[in-house]
C-alpha cells in the first residue's frame, strides 16, 4: 500500500463505487471486498462461510472448499501454489475424519 495515499471519506453516495477497500485497524490491515471471485457477492460468501472461534470471539471465514474455489478462479501463480497447500490440508483433515 502506498503510505502517501489520501484519506478516504466514505458516504452513502460513493460507497457502492468501490470494489476493494483496505482499512488500517489496530490489529492490522482489513481488506473489504464487494465480492470474492469464484464465490460471489456478500450473500454467496456468507452461505459459504463457517464460524471459527479465536480468543473467545467468533469470526466468519470462507470454508476450505470455498477458499479453494476462490483461489482456483484467480489462476495466478501464487494462488496455484496456495491451492496445492489447501488441498493437502483438506486431504489431511479428511484422513483424520475432521471433514
Amino acid at each position: 500500500m502506498n503510505p502517501n495515499r489520501p484519506v478516504l471519506e466514505l458516504n452513502s453516495n460513493n460507497i457502492k463505487d468501490f470494489k476493494n477497500l483496505y482499512l488500517d485497524t489496530d490489529i492490522g490491515q482489513l481488506d473489504c471486498l464487494n465480492e470474492v471471485q469464484g464465490i460471489g457477492d456478500f450473500d454467496e460468501v456468507f452461505k459459504n462461510a463457517i464460524t471459527i472461534n479465536i480468543d473467545e470471539r467468533n469470526y466468519k471465514v470462507l470454508s476450505l472448499d470455498a477458499l479453494i474455489r476462490a483461489k482456483k478462479s484467480l489462476d495466478r501463480p501464487q494462488d496455484k501454489h496456495d491451492v496445492i497447500q489447501l488441498e493437502a490440508i483438506k486431504e489431511a483433515r479428511q484422513q483424520e475424519g475432521k471433514l
